[in-house]
This record gives structure tokens, C-alpha cells and sequence, in this order.
């Protein structure tokens, strides 16, 4: 069984646990873990987790944001409906014309700043 301490908290909250997850984890109540947390770091179980999974987060939108600007298309798509809220909207249809698909953005600057970096 793994030692409850503040070191072990820290690297499981990478995984971003539920409270019942890490009582099991680590063979204890739920009311353990969250008096652990209070003592280490005057935290709320749910502020700890936020606070101690931030870098993987990070490093998984750097990553993200890697593959997109080496040309990446799907991750390009995926980036730009997550991270600059593109969205495909279908247009109406127009005396029975077919839809036309569009892609709408809402971060043009942001595009202006990554295309200087690129280039």
C-alpha cells in the first residue's frame, strides 16, 4: 500500500482522481484524505487536485499546440475549435440551394500572432 504523504498526493493528483478514487488508492476514508490535504496546504480536496494537475494540463496544450504549428491538420482543427472556438456552421439554405459548411472564428489576432511565430 502506497504511504499517505504529501509527495504521493501530489504526483496521483496528475491523474485528476475523484476523492473516492484516492481513498482507495490509498487504503484510507475519505475524511482522511481531505484532513491531509488541510493540513499540508489549507486546501480543499477539489482546490488540491486543480492546483497539483495544472502542469500535465500544461504540458498537454503545449504538445497540442506543437503538432498544430508543425501542420498537424487534425490537431490544427482541433486546436482551433478548442482554443479559438471555431465552430462549423451550416448556413440556411437558400431558395434550394444546397448547405454550404463554413468555418466561423472569434480569434483572428491570436492567428496574426502564431503565423509571426511560424514565419
Amino acid at each position: 500500500m502506497t504511504e499517505l504523504n504529501q509527495e504521493n498526493l501530489v504526483k496521483l493528483m496528475q491523474f485528476r482522481p475523484t476523492l473516492k478514487e484516492t481513498s482507495n488508492y490509498f487504503g484510507v476514508s475519505e475524511d482522511t484524505i481531505e484532513r491531509r490535504i488541510k493540513k499540508f496546504e489549507k486546501l480543499t480536496f477539489a482546490e488540491f487536485k486543480e492546483k497539483h494537475s495544472l502542469k500535465v494540463k500544461h504540458k498537454l496544450i503545449d504538445k497540442a499546440l506543437e503538432m498544430a504549428m508543425a501542420g498537424n491538420s487534425t490537431m490544427m482543427i482541433f486546436c482551433l475549435k478548442n482554443y479559438c472556438k471555431w465552430t462549423d456552421k451550416a448556413e440556411e439554405e437558400i431558395n434550394n440551394e444546397p448547405r454550404v459548411m463554413k468555418l466561423a472564428y472569434s480569434c483572428g489576432t491570436l492567428i496574426d500572432a502564431a503565423r509571426k511565430d511560424v514565419y
